[in-house]
């Protein structure tokens, strides 16, 4: 438990087949879209530029679950443009995880790891991942994406864009190919030895303040080393646009000892 929680951040995270969507049917007949086309279907679907950008915050309140465990518990997360995030995860027993970005550095701080800096790549993915206008910034932040492939992802047909952000990570993203709209992400890290894997299923998208956020995330991490897979479900009950969120929110605590 101890690998995912402390790498976990909100972004957009359930196992594979955990999410259930409708089936869709793709037209074989329609023309290949660029990756750019793709890019921008995905922007429309979540409610075209003019909403999106009228958001400057989110705050989202909601519940996660180990699978395969007992553990429960709850986890909140605090967003500001530009680039400012926090995760907060409480787990009854364990304890408080908070994994952080105030736009210049990143940091965890758990029961079990103290205050730790983020670095190399995990410094990297947290930037990215903190960008919160990421919707309309994945060419930015990937410029190399380029469309791979078509795949099934629990019932729908989505294209599948692959990018090299230039910090040796590997990112797939699949979108659904009649919504438009993100089903699946995964990243691979770390040496070629010991890459880690993880696989980020997104589903259950509300209309929410004028674009439509997903309120069923989840995730699955491989570890590269042990090849030990854990996988964390996240149901939203709360999210709320445009609320003030003091800076101090994103403020790294003193460093102390586990």
């Amino acid at each position: 438990m101890k690998l995912s929680l402390l790498r976990w951040a909100l972004v957009g995270l359930a196992c594979a087949g955990s999410v259930r969507f409708a089936t869709v049917e793709a037209n074989p007949q329609a023309a290949t879209p660029s990756a750019g086309q793709i890019l921008s279907n995905y922007a429309a679907a979540i409610g075209g530029r003019d909403a999106i950008t009228k958001i400057t915050s989110r705050v989202s309140k909601g519940t996660i679950e180990v699978v395969g465990t007992p553990t429960q518990g709850t986890v909140e997360s605090y967003a500001k443009a530009p680039d400012k995030y926090v995760s907060i995860i409480n787990i009854p027993g364990y304890g408080e995880i908070r994994r952080c970005y105030n736009g210049a550095s990143g940091w965890v701080d758990g029961p079990e790891s103290g205050v730790q800096d983020l670095t190399g790549q995990d410094l990297s993915s947290m930037r990215r991942s903190s960008d919160f206008y990421q919707v309309l910034d994945i060419a930015k932040l990937y410029p190399s994406l380029t469309l791979k492939d078509t795949q099934d992802v629990a019932g729908h047909q989505a294209y599948v864009l692959e990018g090299d952000p230039g910090d040796g990570t590997l990112r797939r993203t699949y979108f659904d190919m009649v919504s438009g709209l993100m089903v699946r992400s995964e990243e691979e890290q770390g040496p070629a030895n010991a890459r880690q894997f993880t696989q980020i299923d997104i589903g259950d998208y509300r209309d929410t303040d004028g674009i439509k956020y997903p309120f069923t995330i989840g995730e699955a991490t491989t570890d590269g080393q042990t090849h030990q897979t854990v996988t964390l479900i996240v149901h939203l009950t709360d999210v709320r646009h445009n609320v003030p969120i003091d800076d101090s929110q994103f403020a790294k605590p003193p460093v102390r000892k586990p």
